[in-house]
Order: C-alpha cells, then structure tokens, then sequence
C-alpha cells in the first residue's frame, strides 16, 4: 500500500488489507470449513459433495510457505500507523452506517441474540482452557473501557445541562424495567430456593449450606497462619487510619472542604432522618387494626432471648475483665474521664436544662413522675434476697435529702 493511504485508510481499506494477512485468511479458512463440516455430517452425499469446496475453499485462503509471516495482522497495523488512523476509520463506519437500520435489527434480533450469547456461553464451558485465557484479556480490556468511559463523560459534560438531562432520560425510559423486575425476582426466587433446599437436605437445625460452609471454613482455618492473619488486619486497620488522617488532614488544611464535607455530613443525616418520619408515616396511615397488626408482627419478630444473651455476654466479660485486670477497666475509664472537658459539659447542660428551663420543663414534668413511681414500684418489699440492699439504698437516700451524716 501506498505511503498515502497509510496516512489516511478507510475502514473498507483497512479491511481489504486485513483480508490479505495470514491471520485473517486462516479464520476465514476455518469458519468456512466448519460451516462446511457441520452441514455434511452424517451424510455420504453432503460429504462427497463438500470435499471439493473444502479443497476450493483451502487453496483459496490458503498462503506459500514463502509468502507467510508471522504476526502479519500485527505488521499491518504497525504499518498502516493505525492509533493515528483509527479517527478516520471511525469516521468512515460513522459515515457509511445506517444506525437506524441496526436499531431496527437489534430490535427484531433479541430472541437469535440471546440464542447466541447461550451458545457462547456454552462454548466457553466446554473449552475452560479457553475460558481462561479469555479472562486474561479482562484488565486489558477494562483499562482501555475506563479511558474511553473517563473521555466520554467528560465530553457529555460539555453538553448544555438541559440537552444532556432530555438525553439520559430518553435512555432510562427505554430501559426494560419489566424484564428486570424478573431478574431481581428470579435473583430472589434463587436465594429463597437455596435456603430452602439447604434446610431439607440438612440436619434438623443444621441448614445444609451451613454445615458444608462450617466444615469448609474449618479447613481453611486449619490452613491459614493465624499470626499473619491477625497482622494483615491490624495493617488494613492501620491502613484506614492512616486514610482518614489524611482526610482529615486536608479537611483541615482547607476550610471551604471543611465546611462542605460537614454540610454533606449534615445532609446524610438529615435524609436518614426523613426516610425514618416516612416509614413511620407509613404505618401511621394504617388504620388501628392495622396497626396494631403491624406493630405487633414486627416487635414480635425481635429476638428477646438473643438480645438478652448480648447484654449478659457484655457483663460477663466486663466483670472477668474487672476480676482478672482491674486496671484495665480503670484504665480505660480514668482515659475517658479524663479526656472529658468537664467545664464545657457543665456548660453545655446547664445551657439545655437550665437556660432553656420552659422548653424541657413540659417533658420532665410529664416523664419523671412516672419514672420516679415506676421505680418506687419496682423498690416496694417482696420479701426477696435484695430486701436488705433495697433498705440500705432508702436510708442512704433519705439521709441525703435531709442532710444528716
């Protein structure tokens, strides 16, 4: 080819070029033969027929041994200077196609499409080998897709703001919402059943996934160093440390970022807040029956013992911690005392309960006579082993109130 056409190639050029490399001819050879191969077989006739073509087909694309190179599509490329071509390439497939008629094809083409996407799938079960080195290619690929994706947003950026919203609402209105609404069910209808058939063909109380996973994950406990472990995590700990330090580092350095990010923080909460007031709201609008139903079947679900089990789980080891290494706990709560600012807390307490008296008086005068008679109750004489204290604790406090020693 000409040094001309290698400064400026058309797609149809590029092709016609292609055509003549070995690579390319021998493709071509084999998708023919194939062709070939599957409409003769089992039949005698077919195949005296094909042997012919096949041969026709072979000489056709085959190349001499002299004239064949290795990598020759590769040569091609380097020689057609493709990455400076590749603008005018695109710019003649834009120009020669007809997006319409291809809309229209994809249109009346889902059903063959998703054949062929099965098919290709199955293809790549059946030759795994393949199958991996077809994964090989994928972080090629998906740094070449982020460049492309990087450089497109960026061009949509320059679009007016209106133009680009009518534009990405005309996409999201084509989207199929019914067929995926039918992906998340089936995705559900997959988790529900794997669940199901996991409790059957298990134990009574032991889900078979359960066990299998139990039994897996004691093998590759078996098999990890745990001090590694523990130091692989410790790193990743140290890791988001040192991430959010920096973080903080430059919110510091910079007080408009400062002032942003706690207004982001302020808008997170603020959405929680109302997503909260909406599903209160929701059951609000239940009638009483209703809601009394609702709540009912809601607080019923809480596991009381579980949550029971926590809070005794939490005192045990915060007392074998006490009994085993009282400094510990010393330790940890003279740090937060310590660190407490005492006078802002003073400060900050006497500014809700004190200074701003009419707006809390309505809620404590409502709230602790029922407190204060609830605890009464509860302190009443039973005759039980906590008698003794319960008297202890009304002499120290009536003592108190009266201010004798």
């Amino acid at each position: 080819m000409s040094g001309d056409h290698s400064e400026k190639i058309s797609f149809t050029g590029f092709i016609a070029e292609a055509l003549k490399t070995r690579e390319i001819r021998n493709t071509i050879d084999s998708v023919i033969t194939e062709i070939i191969n599957q409409w003769e077989e089992g039949n005698s006739v077919k195949t005296i027929i094909s042997n012919p073509v096949k041969w026709i087909v072979s000489k056709s694309f085959s190349k001499p041994e002299d004239n064949q190179q290795k990598n020759e599509l590769l040569l091609l490329i380097k020689r057609l200077n493709m990455t400076k071509n590749i603008g005018d390439i695109i710019r003649s497939i834009l120009e020669s196609t007809d997006f319409g008629n291809l809309r229209r094809c994809a249109d009346h083409s889902k059903e063959d499409i998703k054949s062929m996407i099965q098919d290709l799938n199955d293809l790549l079960v059946e030759f795994p080998g393949k199958l991996i080195t077809g994964l090989s290619f994928i972080p090629l690929i998906s740094n070449h897709v982020v460049y492309y994706l990087k450089d497109f947003i960026y061009r949509l950026n320059l679009l007016p703001a209106d133009i680009l919203t009518d534009i990405l609402i005309s996409i999201f209105k084509d989207i199929d919402a019914k067929t995926m609404g039918e992906l998340i069910n089936h995705v559900n209808e997959l988790i529900r059943q794997v669940h199901t058939g996991s409790a059957l063909i298990g134990e009574a109380g032991a889900p078979k996934f359960t066990s299998d996973l139990l039994e897996k994950m004691k093998t590759i406990q078996g098999e990890i160093d745990t001090s590694l472990l523990l130091k692989a995590g410790n790193a990743l700990i140290d890791g988001k440390e040192v991430l959010q330090h920096t973080f903080n580092t430059l919110l510091n350095n910079d007080p408009e970022l400062l002032k942003d990010h706690l207004q982001h923080l302020i808008l997170s909460y603020n959405s929680k807040i109302s997503m909260m007031k909406q599903k209160l709201e929701l059951i609000d609008s239940l009638n009483e029956d209703d809601d009394a139903e609702t709540l009912t079947s809601v607080i019923s679900e809480i596991n009381g013992g579980d949550l029971a089990e926590t809070i005794n789980t939490a005192c045990f080891i915060l007392n074998a911690v006490q009994e085993n290494a009282p400094k510990t706990i010393q330790k940890i709560i003279s740090d937060f005392i310590n660190t407490l600012d005492l006078d802002e807390i003073e400060s900050a307490l006497e500014t809700l309960l004190i200074e701003n008296d009419d707006l809390f008086k309505p809620l404590v005068r409502a709230t602790f006579p029922v407190i204060v008679n609830g605890l009464i109750a509860r302190l009443l004489s039973k005759n039980d082993d906590d008698n003794e204290k319960i008297e202890n604790t009304k002499n120290k406090l009536r003592q108190f109130i009266m201010g004798e020693e």
